[in-house]
């Protein structure tokens, strides 16, 4: 709790405080009546704001430092996480074509209200690059009873998701439901990695968990995206039948196979880029299609810097696209959309170096001994070694 004392109307406050310069801040651990005082000549904003959160977090050495850090990140960021609601924003806010939306209700006299805010803005920073598609809101139900009649609120905290579209549909949330629903798939899929080590670390979890599966994403606590997300199962089917494709993105010791039957092998690979292709385009969806097209990008680029070689290989094309990726991905100086695309782009390449890892050593050139096994007209006889 943040809170200002106007020492002229209290003035013995301020004598028990030993409080003889203004301003002054003090801090006030929970339960105890006792102040330290915070050294705001020598803080920045951004540093009162850590300075505080070390020494709330501190008290319990359960609670998430994780959090702790998030929370003070978002502080460096202009942008609301949780965007306070009017009578005259609300409408515009929850009811849009694209974005799923959840707010709470809440009162400022309400305790559970305030222990609430600490994982709904941890939550709300991990969409912080999904703004079009995911938002949080909060209501003054105490200023704003209109909004909190008109939905039916009576108790505090009280959580509201309205689905993307415009037909003025919602559902009550309740977090307790939400936590052990994050818990059954943590337990299936034996997730450890979201940080859920204490409660707020768990509801704000649980709380994320709750928005993906809403709203079709992959987002983690900490504003990452999963490393399945973007992936097209089809395509990677696919690939383990046509492990040409994977040559460059393998071991380099498979590579000296290639030059050995270079025709053969680049007629191998045109066929199979040509299916691949084909795939690509069949695929149901423009995003399937969109995200296929990212495969076939990936592939053809390996497979240029492959051919464009000369001289001893101190790292692949691979490797180093995936490590130029990561750096992108996590970069503060890129965000939004084009953040999301890096991430995608990261987990197919990661994808493809695994791929490659574990395919047949007969990808080394399909399999193709010489361009007598390649049928131009009928394809190639992908039963050899793929």
């Amino acid at each position: 709790i943040v809170a200002r004392c106007d020492t002229t109307r209290v003035p013995d406050i301020a004598s028990r405080q030993g409080i003889t310069g203004y301003p002054t801040i003090r801090y006030f651990p929970k339960g105890q009546t006792s102040s330290e005082p915070v050294p705001l000549s020598d803080l920045t904003a951004a540093e009162i704001v850590a300075w505080l959160a070390n020494r709330a977090f501190a008290q319990d050495e359960n609670e998430s430092f994780s959090l702790r850090d998030r929370l003070i990140q978002s502080y460096r960021d202009p942008r609301p996480l949780a965007l306070p609601l009017t009578t005259s924003t609300f409408e515009s806010f929850v009811y849009d074509e694209e974005r799923t939306v959840l707010v709470a209700f809440v009162a400022p006299w309400c305790a559970h209200c305030a222990e609430l805010s600490v994982p709904y803005e941890a939550a709300a920073l991990a969409y912080k690059d999904d703004s079009d598609k995911v938002a949080f809101g909060t209501v003054n139900a105490e200023v704003y009873r209109d909004l909190a009649e008109r939905f039916d609120v009576s108790g505090f905290p009280t959580l509201k998701l309205f689905p993307r579209g415009l037909d003025g549909g919602h559902e009550t949330v309740q977090l307790e439901d939400a936590v052990q629903d994050f818990r059954a798939v943590q337990a299936e899929t034996k997730i450890t990695d979201n940080g859920a080590s204490d409660g707020k670390t768990e509801q704000a979890s649980a709380l994320v968990h709750l928005m993906n599966t809403r709203a079709g994403l992959a987002r983690r606590l900490d504003g990452s995206l999963e490393p399945e997300y973007g992936r097209v199962q089809t395509i990677e089917d696919f690939l383990k039948t046509r492990p040409v494709l994977l040559l460059a993105w393998a071991d380099e010791k498979k590579a000296p196979r290639e030059a050995e039957h270079q025709a053969a092998f680049d007629l191998a690979f045109d066929l199979a880029f040509e299916e691949l292709e084909r795939l690509v385009a069949a695929l149901g969806t423009s995003e399937l299609r969109s995200r296929g097209e990212v495969y076939a990008a990936a592939i053809a680029k390996a497979r240029a810097k492959a051919r464009a070689r000369t001289g001893p290989v101190v790292e692949s094309w691979p490797a180093l696209e995936a490590a130029r990726l990561e750096r992108m991905s996590t970069s503060r100086a890129v965000s939004g959309a084009k953040k999301t695309n890096l991430a995608v782009k990261l987990n197919v390449v990661n994808a493809l170096r695994v791929a490659a890892s574990v395919a047949p050593e007969a990808a080394s050139f399909g399999g193709i001994q010489d361009e007598a096994e390649i049928d131009p007209a009928g394809g190639m006889s992908w039963d050899k070694g793929f």
